[in-house]
This record gives structure tokens, sequence and C-alpha cells, in this order.
């Protein structure tokens, strides 16, 4: 026999009776069990590469049995090292890395995010979460110590370049809502885990939003987490809240939050049982929110968020101040609204895509002092529908509609302050006058934005953009090219 077919037979038969294993198993990020994807293990000394999927899920098919070495050697992770790792098959295999540093300030590394605007400043949740003065991660106190932003006082307002209060556009998902904030500046009215992001567009923004001198400030929801059920629940001296969010099925997920402050109902338990306390504020808060998320198919994504928010503040006279008969009794002011918020995203192709939202909700206002009363009830409805197209690399367009309709309904109590001989009656004891008025408003918005670069590496972006507004409260319309 040559010496070559007996080193062929030799091989042969160690082959044929070497034994092969197969491993399966999933990694996981040690104490928060989160599944750690993209992920590369290596097998030592047999050279063999395993890298996680979405899940976390790792295999290695058809191993010799013998001796082997895991390796785990992941940035930001204690390196793993397991001997004896193939000696035989296993299907459930689970392991756990842990973090080098798990502290709530830690730096983050990312690509400049797309935005429309360059000079649109955006907090991602990572950002305003960990950023200082925030107090204790809202996103809209994050936003408020961005450049040009200021802040009225201790109030909920806010400044964005000098502009009045008042000429400042909230929005959440593209649609307004009559504020961000609860009263005080005390916290905004999502809780911060199911805000995405946060934008601040100065004056001068682009054509998709109007009706805001100063600036928008717009909040965007987050999509619920697909991998687990999450959950997390917090009480402090001010207020107690639980959120709740996860997978319902493979193609949607749901998330659910809640905050109660109960300040105001411990200091009007206080004010009854001690006659000292002559003013009381009893402020409270309240708010909800609800995210589902659904993909259809392919090019179709369904989304749906529903906000809800409640501030009262009562002031408790127990006896009259300074002895003033006007300045007795309570006085009670609320200030709440909700908005229920479907979308649906359309990818038409690789460069065109579709969007469509609506809200519908209602705006409540009321302020009664001793039974005289404002009393405000709006209801409102809302649409905003955008087309992208990218014709060419350095041409993209967008075309859309942003509409509003609203019907309120006012109704008035107050008193007549002055006689005919022009001394002025008390507050509390002044002739009612009373008043109901209703009424019904429309706002029409169309907009084109345009996206002109004359060379793919210009450094140079033209935007010769266009709006139309239409307001039907005192029938006036008015284009406005944006360049």
């Amino acid at each position: 026999m040559s010496k070559g077919v007996f080193l062929f037979l030799f091989f042969s038969f160690r082959i044929l009776g070497q034994e092969f294993i197969d491993l399966k198993g999933q990694l996981f990020e040690k104490g928060t069990k989160k599944e750690l994807k993209d992920v590369p293990l290596y097998l030592l000394p047999l050279k063999i590469k395993s890298i996680t999927d979405s899940k976390g899920h790792f295999s290695f098919l058809k191993i010799a049995k013998g001796n082997c070495r895991l390796i785990i050697n992941e940035a930001g992770f204690k390196k793993w090292e397991e001997e004896g790792f193939c000696q035989e098959s296993k299907n459930e295999i689970k392991l756990y890395l842990e973090k080098i540093f798990y502290g709530s300030f830690e730096t983050l590394i990312r690509g400049k995010a797309e935005k429309r605007d360059d000079q649109t400043h955006s907090l991602t949740q990572e950002e305003f979460i960990s950023r200082p003065g925030s107090f204790g991660g809202d996103p809209v106190r994050a936003a408020q110590n961005l450049p040009g932003v200021g802040q009225v006082g201790s109030s909920a307002q806010i400044i964005v370049q000098g502009a009045s209060p008042e000429d400042t556009g909230y929005l959440i998902n593209g649609h307004r809502v009559p504020l961000v904030f609860h009263f005080g500046g005390l916290s905004s009215v999502i809780i911060p885990n199911a805000v995405e992001r946060v934008d601040l567009l100065p004056s001068g923004y682009g054509p998709e939003y109007s009706k805001a001198m100063g600036g928008i400030v717009a909040l965007n929801t987050k999509r619920p987490e697909t991998d687990r059920w999450h959950g997390l629940a917090f009480v402090d001296l001010l207020n107690a809240g639980v959120m709740t969010e996860g997978p319902v099925d493979q193609q949607s997920s749901f998330l659910i939050a809640g905050r109660y402050s109960y300040v105001g109902q411990v200091l009007k338990q206080v004010a009854k049982k001690n006659d000292n306390f002559e003013l009381t504020a009893a402020p409270t808060y309240s708010d909800l929110t609800s995210l589902y998320q659904r993909k259809l198919n392919e090019k179709n994504i369904f989304k749906t968020t529903f906000i809800a928010s409640r501030d009262e503040l009562e002031l408790i006279l127990n006896k009259a101040a300074n002895n003033d008969r006007d300045l007795r009794g309570n006085f009670y002011s609320k200030t709440e609204f909700f908005r229920i918020i479907p979308q649906i995203v359309t990818q038409i192709d690789s460069k065109s895509k579709m969007d469509h939202s609506l809200a519908v909700g209602k705006d409540i206002l009321l302020v009664d002092i001793n039974g005289r009363y404002l009393d405000i009830d709006a209801y409102t409805f809302s649409h905003r529908s955008e087309f992208f197209r990218e014709w060419m690399a350095n041409y993209k367009s967008y075309f859309g509609f942003d509409n509003k309709w609203d019907y309120s309904a006012v109704k008035v109590n107050l008193p007549n302050n002055f006689t005919e001989g022009g001394v002025g009656n008390p507050f509390s004891v002044g002739e009612e006058r009373k008043f109901i008025n209703k009424g019904s408003s429309t706002e029409l918005g169309i907009y084109l934005r345009q996206e002109i670069k004359t060379s793919i590496d210009s450094k140079w972006t033209y935007l010769p953009n266009f709006r139309y507004d239409y307001f039907s409260l005192n029938k006036s319309s008015g284009i406005a090219p944006r360049f």
C-alpha cells in the first residue's frame, strides 16, 4: 500500500469517527435582559464566528466535539471567556454580558441627525433625559436650555428669540395643542419615556408650519418597544406615575403611561383642619398617554396616539384676606385637553413617501371666582398630509396640507363693576352679567418645499418654498414665499 493511500484512509476513518454538535442560544445584557443584536461571538482555536440577529440569537452548527473556548469581546461590555464550550450539543444557551458602566451620564457618539432645517435644534430621548437642567429628564425643560429660548419667571410659558410667549406654537406629532407644560412649568404633559424627540424650530422655519411668529416646540412620541414588555413606576414629593410598553404580536406594540400630582389634595385637607391657613393654593395635575403602532404590510405603518392632560388650581380663603370683603370665597381654575392622533405612513418606493394624520380633540378652560366664571369648550379637528419625492440626488420636494377646524362655546358670568355714578362695586356683590357665544373657525394651509443643490457635493442648498393660508375668522388669506 502506498503512503498516499494510507494517509487518505487514516484521515477518512478519523473524520467518520468524529462527533459533531450544534450550539444555539441567545445573548442578553446583564441586569436589563435587553437582547443584544449584531454582536460577534468566536470559537477558538476553531476560528469560527457567529453574529447575533435582531433578537440576540446565535448558532454554531456542525462543530467538531472537543475542547474549545468561547470569546465575546464587545465594546462597552466586559470581555466574556468560557473554556470547554464544545463538549455537547446545546439548544437553549443564555448568555449575559455585563456593561462596563451603567451610569446615567454616558458619552453618546452618533452621526448627524437628519433634519430639514439646519437651525432646528433636536434632542433625542437619550440626550434630554441626561441633559443638565432638564429637571429629571423632562424634554421641554431640556429644550428651554437651548440657545435663544427663555422662560417667563416660574410659569409654563416659553419665549423663543425674544418673541411674546403667545407667539410660540406647541405641537404633538405635528398637531397643535394648547400647551405642552403643566401649570407652573413643573413638567411637560407627556411622560418623558414616551417621547422620542423634541424639536425646537426658531423663527424662519420651513413652510410646513405657520401661525407662530416666535417659534415652535414640537414633541414626537416614540415607537413602543417590540423586544419584550418593559415597565416603570415612580413616586416623589410632587407626583406618582406608571408606564408599561411591549409587543402585542409580531406586527404591533403598545404603550400606556399615567401620572398624577397629589400636592393639592394634601394641602386641601390641611386647610380644612387648620383655621390658621388664611390662603391655601391647592394645585393638582394629571396626564395620560397611550401609543399603538402596527406594521400593516411592507409599505404601510399605522400609529395612533392618545394624549390627555388636566390641570386644576384652587385657592381656598378660609377668612377674608385683610378683612377685605372683595377677597373672600374660593377661586378655581381648570385647563384640560385631549387629542386622538391616528397616522399612517406609506413608503411608495425607495424615493417616495406619503404621510397622513388626523387629530380629534377638545380643549376646556374654566375660571370660577365664587360663582363668577369664564367657561370655554372648544372642539378641534386637524388634518395633515404630505407627499415626499426625491426626484434626483440633488432635488427633493415636499407637498402638503395643514388644515384645522374649531367649534367653540364661551359662557361668561361676570359682575358689573361700576354703577352710573362711577362708584365701583365689590367684585363679590356686583350685578351679574351673563352671555353665551358659539362659533366656528376654519384654517386652511397648503405648502410646497423644495431642496435644490447645484451638485451632489455642493455646500449650498437652495430652498424656494411657499405657503398659502386662509383664516375664516377674519376672512383673510395670504401667500408667504419663503426662500
